[in-house]
């Protein structure tokens, strides 16, 4: 009987805290809180590396020979546009040498102020397609050294490169800015026309008509496909293009 109250006391008292003592801390989670994202930091870079990229692509152009070519994007240093452009575009067509720089220019500008911030997946996707677009660009508009030390003064424009695929790569940039800020869409092809031969031109988006089943009565749909998700370009030798247009083109 004595052991048996003893025990019982033992029980009482190990279950009972001391006075004024509280329930010991939980145990910190071993997972720590997310790191707020510093999308914000980069967004003034990333909005003018858009507008030197928006203002550089508007320079380029959608031409089409059905009957060598097919559809391709081409652009022109100021000075080098055919006549068929000349006739139905702008006299001056083609860019200046500023502009592909500006691109360059801006898209460094935003790769180093991306290059140390916390920042969300899409933020970081479109980062890096500013930073290949910029590189792209460096690479392909180079201009020709011998041409500028040896062409008349007047004639400068005309050795600067042309280059293809130029549309395809900033659909690319548009699309991944479009994922990142959906409330500041950007068309995703800012151009208007298609050039054809014989200087003949047509509205960009009958391209889409032509390939998507769009009806003649659909014209806002194709115009809708064509800001928000751009044309259906494919590989091609030679760079980007689009292929298999019906035959009543």
């Amino acid at each position: 009987m004595r052991a048996l109250t003893l025990t019982l006391l033992l029980l009482v008292a190990c279950d009972e805290l001391p006075e004024g003592t509280t329930d010991p801390a939980p145990t910190p989670s071993a997972v720590p809180s997310a790191q707020p994202t510093e999308d914000a930091r980069i967004v003034p870079a990333a909005k003018a590396f858009l507008e030197a990229a928006e203002t550089y692509v508007g320079r380029c152009y959608v031409q089409s020979d059905l009957y060598d070519i097919g559809v391709i994007d081409v652009c022109y240093g100021r000075g080098q546009c055919g006549p068929a452009i000349k006739a139905n575009i702008d006299k001056n067509c083609g860019f200046t040498p500023d502009q592909p720089q500006a691109v360059v220019t801006a898209a460094n500008a935003l790769a180093k102020e991306a290059k140390d911030a916390h920042l969300s997946h899409d933020a970081r996707v479109f980062a890096r397609h500013a930073e290949l677009f910029g590189g792209f660009v460096a690479t392909s508009h180079k201009p020709n050294t011998w041409c500028l030390e040896n062409a008349d003064p007047y004639d400068l424009p005309t050795c600067w490169a042309s280059t293809r695929g130029t549309l395809a790569k900033f659909q690319a940039v548009a699309k991944a800015w479009n994922r990142w800020h959906p409330n500041e869409t950007r068309h995703v092809t800012p151009v208007e026309n298609v050039i054809f031969s014989g200087a003949a031109q047509r509205p960009l988006y009958t391209l889409l008509m032509a390939w998507g089943n769009y009806g003649k009565d659909r014209k806002e749909a194709a115009k809708k496909r064509l800001r928000e998700e751009g044309l259906p370009w494919k590989d091609c030798p030679d760079g980007p293009c689009l292929v298999d247009l019906p035959s009543d083109w």
